[in-house]
């Protein structure tokens, strides 16, 4: 199967998605793909100011395995697991760690949106482009064989610009 679908992030308030069941694995990816900021922001962690980029997500072990309904050693575990995969990097920082998803922007960029929209309108006017050769041939006919007719009968040997043939 290929392609993508867009999720949109009001999912995580639904009440599919709180069912008050411990986490799957694809579950817990779908989340750190759901939670990943789409645009840099910067957030306060105690005194400190960090920079969170497009793509991460920084929130402590705790609050994921609160989130997860898992303990704290099965969230750094399935971590560990995602990074030896190159799904992710994670980076530990002032209480918290730092989740960076891997290839992003390759999923999530603008480039894929405005690509699918370029690809439609030239399908779209590629569409409409092809015309039919027999019926632009069929028309010109016509109005040739029509042209040929009004000056034959317009035209008379008493006409000054006639000329025979």
């Amino acid at each position: 199967m290929e392609g993508w679908i867009k999720l949109h992030r009001s999912l995580l308030e639904h009440w599919l998605y709180n069912d008050n069941q411990p986490f799957s694995k694809r579950e817990a990816w779908i989340h750190l793909l759901l939670i990943a900021n789409h645009s840099s922001k910067e957030i306060v962690i105690g005194n400190q100011v960090f920079l969170c980029e497009r793509g991460q997500s920084i929130r402590s072990l705790n609050s994921y395995a609160y989130t997860f309904k898992w303990s704290k050693s099965k969230v750094s575990r399935f971590f560990k697991m995602l990074e030896n995969r190159h799904m992710i990097e994670t980076q530990s920082i002032h209480k918290s760690t730092r989740i960076t998803i891997c290839n992003y922007e390759h999923y999530q960029g603008e480039r894929n949106a405005s690509e699918t929209q370029r690809i439609k309108k030239r399908n779209a006017s590629e569409t409409r482009a092809v015309p039919n050769k027999n019926v632009k041939n069929e028309k010109e006919e016509k109005k040739l064989t029509s042209n040929d007719n009004f000056l034959n009968n317009t035209k008379s040997k008493k006409d000054p610009f006639y000329v025979e043939l």
